[in-house]
């Protein structure tokens, strides 16, 4: 048994400090999703153009990850957490003092490049320190914090833009981050089942090629692309469906639509007990039956019905990324660091595409395009999840 489940003062801190540095990732990447239409008339751009400013960002993400994960196999795991969280504040200082949409452009990219070193190491941290048993927990919590950090985020934005102005969004957040990374230091145990290898970058590159042969992490990180493509399209432009007619709401307004992040919060606990009883694949195909239902009923054009079907998304795409974190960490038996990271990769790629096909369809087809989007993503992961449940029911992949 891994240490913390013993120590029951240890364990509570670990998840609280992992906690905050999910809660502060997420904040910083969504903060600025209400003000998206803002940055139209601020700085004369499109609808396209304008979802970039979350799409770098994510890409950056994914790229950092190629280093990331195997760096943090050979040199650990907290101290590259916490140096990262502290200088993330000057790439978001520097924005908020911008009247460039590319000088934005470009600190947004730097900060996704900082943020990359949280979510794959901490994955694996969890993947080393935590008791099997406890996994489940943990990393429901840390994905829970994705999913608050999030809401929150984009919650305090609007507020902040209409009170104050966009730049201050990027003053705020930086002191948040900077309190956040303390937080972060005093509370998360250094790493005792970490045992380090020579850092090598063909190594590295080998180490995930491994990962690449294996079915049941390519499943995985087939998942997690389809999952995060999903999300950030639909979020990317539901301020611009509820900045319109027949809703016309304002950014804070829209701020608080988020506040259905909250059913991802307790699905990505719940998808934890759920999957130890009917396995991983079901729990996926559940949670995107669930995913369907709800953006469908966004087709309707009535403000409950729609706050509703963002509800039931909520639930399932949370419960769905928690479902295949756990998976990836669970059939992971090498190089956690290099696994994690690549399922975050093809989970922020997917992100970033997501965030512009998601875009084309909806400057050609509007709300009604993304809807048929996101369906036929949600399809394509049942069926990848029967697929995970076929390899189970054979025996060719080791079912938890």
């Amino acid at each position: 048994m891994a240490y913390l489940i013993h120590a029951k003062h240890s364990f509570t801190n670990t998840l609280i400090a992992l906690f905050v540095s999910s809660f502060i990732t997420f904040a910083d990447i969504y903060s600025i999703q209400p003000l998206l239409p803002v940055f139209i008339k601020y700085f004369n751009i499109s609808v396209a153009l304008s979802g970039l400013a979350i799409s770098i960002t994510i890409i950056a993400i994914a790229v950092s990850l190629l280093i990331y994960g195997p760096l943090s196999d050979s040199i650990g795991r907290k101290n590259i957490m916490s140096f990262v969280l502290f200088i993330s504040v000057l790439p978001m200082v520097l924005a908020g003092m911008s009247n460039s949409y590319h000088f934005l452009l470009i600190m947004r990219f730097f900060q996704g490049l900082l943020l990359g070193g949280i979510q794959s190491i901490a994955m694996a941290y969890i993947g080393e320190e935590i008791e099997k048993n406890s996994l489940p927990l943990a990393m429901g919590l840390f994905v829970s914090g994705n999913s608050i950090g999030g809401m929150a985020g984009r919650i305090i934005s609007g507020y902040i833009e209409e009170l104050l102005s966009w730049h201050y969004v990027f003053f705020i957040f930086a002191f948040l981050n900077l309190i956040g990374a303390v937080i972060f230091i005093l509370l998360l145990p250094e790493s005792k089942n970490f045992h380090p290898t020579r850092f090598n970058i063909k190594t590295a590159l080998s180490d995930m090629a491994k990962h690449l042969k294996k079915p049941a992490l390519i499943l995985g990180f087939v998942l997690g692309f389809c999952l995060m493509f999903n999300f950030v399209g639909v979020f990317n432009f539901v301020g611009f469906k509820l900045s319109s007619p027949p809703y016309n709401l304002g950014s804070a307004q829209i701020g608080w639509i988020y506040l259905t992040y909250l059913a991802g919060t307790f699905s990505s606990a719940y998808s934890g007990s759920l999957y130890k009883k009917m396995g991983i694949p079901k729990t996926l195909i559940f949670d995107c039956i669930i995913g369907i239902i709800g953006i469908s009923l966004t087709y309707i054009n009535n403000l409950f019905f729609f706050v509703l079907g963002l509800l039931f998304f909520c639930f399932g795409f949370f419960g769905a990324h928690s479902s295949a974190c756990s998976w990836v960490s669970l059939h992971a038996k090498e190089a956690k660091g290099s696994a994690s990271s690549l399922y975050l990769i093809f989970f922020y790629i997917g992100g970033g595409l997501g965030g512009v096909a998601l875009g084309l369809l909806y400057s050609k087809f509007y709300w009604h395009g993304v809807i048929v989007g996101v369906i036929i993503m949600f399809l394509l992961i049942s069926f990848l999840s029967k697929i995970m449940r076929d390899f189970v029911n054979k025996n060719i992949i080791r079912h938890f």
